[in-house]
């Protein structure tokens, strides 16, 4: 059988956009993070992380080392499951620096995200050929760019459904960092303090993504609400 016709334009986005577009790419995560804990304003020291740095890096004695984001991570995480329960490592505020990192990094992303003006987008000739009603963009990212892309130029986005001549259809592979699952929300927090998209799965309408003044205004702390905070 011959293929079927192709007659949507289709995109596969990694970190390169995102670091084109301006937002802090995975290696550079660590020192974002740092940066925001220099002022006192991430959920994690500098302390904790140059200790939990020394305890599983011998190079980490050096001035300005960083261990790669994603190894960090995987051997924070494995550390957490295999090796945390014994008081003796030393290591014992593990699960509290994991926790903590995760909303950081968030922070780090919707801050970026956040400071993007209008204008900056706009120049950006392959962000608006991407975000064109009737596309499709798949990602592996988990920061907003698209969305508030697609905001600036007025496409309306959706996360699902079939796709369709007046909307972007935009498939998140890895998640967002403004999706929560129902589970591991704060009861006091409703579904819309966890997405800047307000589009519930297999709803009949898109949403146009919209960062209003009164949002783009607030504290980072109220922008974390979009983050899973007990995940």
């Amino acid at each position: 059988m011959p293929p079927p016709d192709r007659n949507r334009q289709v995109y596969f986005v990694g970190a390169g956009l995102s670091s084109a577009g301006g937002l802090p790419n995975t290696p550079s995560l660590l020192d974002a993070v740092l940066a925001l804990a220099k002022q006192n304003r991430s959920s994690v020291t500098e302390d904790q992380l140059l200790r939990a740095f020394r305890f599983f890096y011998p190079d980490a004695v050096h001035v300005g080392f960083r261990p790669g984001v994603v190894d960090f991570f995987s051997t924070l995480r494995t550390f957490l499951d295999v090796g945390a329960g014994f008081v003796e490592t030393g290591f014992t505020d593990a699960p509290d620096l994991y926790r903590a990192l995760k909303i950081s990094i968030a922070r780090a992303l919707l801050e970026s995200t956040r400071d993007l003006s209008d204008a900056r987008l706009l120049k950006r000739e392959y962000l608006r050929q991407i975000v064109q009603p009737g596309n499709i963009v798949v990602t592996s990212n988990w920061d907003p760019l698209i969305e508030r892309s697609a905001q600036v130029i007025g496409v309306p986005v959706r996360l699902c459904g079939e796709p369709a001549d007046s909307t972007l259809l935009l498939l998140k592979l890895h998640g967002s960092i403004d999706w929560c699952t129902a589970g591991n929300t704060k009861r006091n927090l409703t579904k819309a303090d966890y997405a800047w998209l307000k589009e519930i799965l297999f709803v009949d309408h898109p949403y146009t993504f919209a960062l209003n003044n009164k949002l783009r205004d607030k504290e980072p702390e109220l922008l974390l609400r979009t983050r899973c905070m007990e995940s």
